[in-house]
């Protein structure tokens, strides 16, 4: 966790956007193999608190710009509001970019809350499936995670979101 932390740090310190990420309270998910336990609970509610989320993957991995990981994430499609490759115009700046990564932004709706509902974890790094998967209420990012790196945090969280979190077994520090 603290490597992921470090990691996190210093590319953003490369990118020189330190002072906007650090200007907000972040609290970070102590028990991540909680937030994989109750991963439908935790998306289902940020799905309802968020405006888009976002998740980055390999280019490979999609086609026809259409999200195919398994047979339930293609039918996230019809959702993704834009696919953006130059890492410049990802919204989020936080996480490095690996050679042929894309950012995939998505509109939140209960139509997404039963697809997700029927893929494999999105907290649980797989190789048919995405991973850093984050949370935007209009321009603000509220919660991401790094799968890889089993991190993931809110960003300003309201009272509400700690209080869910806490109502799940998942601790924030």
């Amino acid at each position: 966790l603290v490597i992921g932390i470090i990691i996190m740090q210093l590319l953003m310190v490369k990118r020189g956007t330190e002072d906007i990420f650090f200007m907000y309270k972040k609290l970070l998910i102590d028990n991540y193999e909680k937030l994989v336990e109750n991963e439908k609970k935790v998306i289902h509610y940020l799905l309802d608190h968020s405006t888009y989320f976002y998740f980055t993957t390999i280019r490979e991995k999609l086609v026809d710009n259409s999200v195919y990981f398994d047979k339930g994430t293609t039918l996230l499609t019809p959702y993704i509001i834009k696919i953006i490759e130059d890492l410049d115009e990802w919204p989020i700046d936080f996480i490095g970019k690996r050679d042929g990564e894309v950012f995939i932004l998505l509109r939140c709706c209960e139509e997404v809350k039963t697809i997700i509902d029927n893929i494999a974890n999105v907290f649980c790094l797989a190789d048919n499936m995405f991973e850093n998967i984050g949370f935007i209420k209009e321009d603000k990012l509220l919660f991401a995670s790094i799968t890889h790196e089993n991190i993931a945090f809110f960003i300003d969280p309201k009272k509400s979101a700690i209080a869910f979190m806490k109502e799940t077994g998942v601790s924030l520090f």
